[in-house]
């Protein structure tokens, strides 16, 4: 089966034209201007979607609830490569290369946009991955949070004031989901043929009010994955998906003058539906590592 990569409108979307100025820190050197016109990556290609010759799924008894997911994804892209697909302004400190196993609490690259005093600067930043809200009082939480449910993440304590006005990309090749049967787990490898994604995050600045103001080490990027229902086949190995942004929304999500609310949110997650029919998935071994090997498919 082949197709081409969807190209999404949604029509009826209505957010707010309040202007915000983020208090965000943006670290020394982050300056420059905003492009007039976003360069957006070709998507113009045929995706072979591999359904001939995949061993199928197993389907559960009952499509219960099985827990969070998207716990582990990969990237293979390096922070040159991220500049060029996001269109990036600036470029943060200590951005990580490729990783096929990123963990949560991992260090992870984000695309997001801000502006102190004149334009917007779209940047690429690294993250934390687990939110953090801002008035948090430790650094380690004791509940997780590097996945945050689209649907009420609006009015969630932990995510609301990151869905009005701190949202961001998170790229990724695709990520890694268990199929659980009893005890069984077998891992899958969930991702796009035709190039990375962008998966809809949320980010909050965490201050280390234990640090001196002059210390560089005070402030801490943190962030979070919006996750979604799963629909179609994938439905058939875990009951959640990440939300994908496609890159016609890129600039609505990442926008701070967009004052974000649910409405935002459902739209970017009405968005990612046509993508998921083009996303293929295979069963991969033991997700032990951080080396390509890892997102090699178990030959049956």
């Amino acid at each position: 089966m082949r197709g081409d990569l969807a190209r999404v409108e949604t029509p009826g979307l209505h957010v707010a034209d309040a202007r915000l100025q983020l208090a965000d820190p943006v670290g020394p050197g982050l300056t420059g201007e905003r492009s007039s016109e976003r360069h957006r990556p070709s998507f113009e290609h045929a995706f072979e979607f591999g359904k001939s010759g995949r061993p199928p799924v197993p389907m559960s008894a009952a499509r219960a609830s099985l827990g969070r997911m998207c716990g582990r994804f990969a990237i293979s892209d390096t922070p040159d490569d991220l500049v060029r697909v996001f269109d990036v302004d600036t470029v943060g400190e200590g951005i990580p290369g490729p990783n096929w196993n990123v963990r949560p609490t991992d260090p992870i690259p984000v695309v997001l946009e801000s502006k102190k005093e004149g334009p917007v600067v779209r940047r690429l930043e690294a993250a934390r991955w687990s939110l953090v809200p801002s008035f948090a009082k430790e650094l380690k939480l004791p509940y997780p949070t590097f996945n945050a449910r689209a649907e009420g993440a609006a009015k969630a304590g932990a995510f609301r004031a990151s869905v009005a006005s701190k949202r961001a990309l998170i790229p990724a090749d695709g990520y890694y989901e268990w199929h659980t049967v009893g005890k069984a787990k077998t891992p899958y490898f969930i991702h796009e043929p035709g190039g990375p994604l962008a998966f809809a995050g949320l980010y909050s600045w965490w201050r280390d009010r234990s640090k001196a103001d002059d210390d560089p080490d005070r402030w801490h990027l943190t962030a979070t994955i919006l996750t979604t229902d799963a629909t179609g086949e994938l439905a058939d190995i875990h009951d959640r998906i990440p939300v994908i942004v496609p890159p016609e929304f890129w600039s609505t999500w990442l926008d701070p003058d967009t004052r974000g609310d649910q409405s935002l949110v459902d739209a970017a997650v009405a968005a990612s539906r046509p993508l998921v029919p083009t996303l293929d998935y295979y069963e991969v071994g033991p997700v032990n590592g951080e080396g390509p090997e890892l997102i090699r498919p178990i030959e049956r």
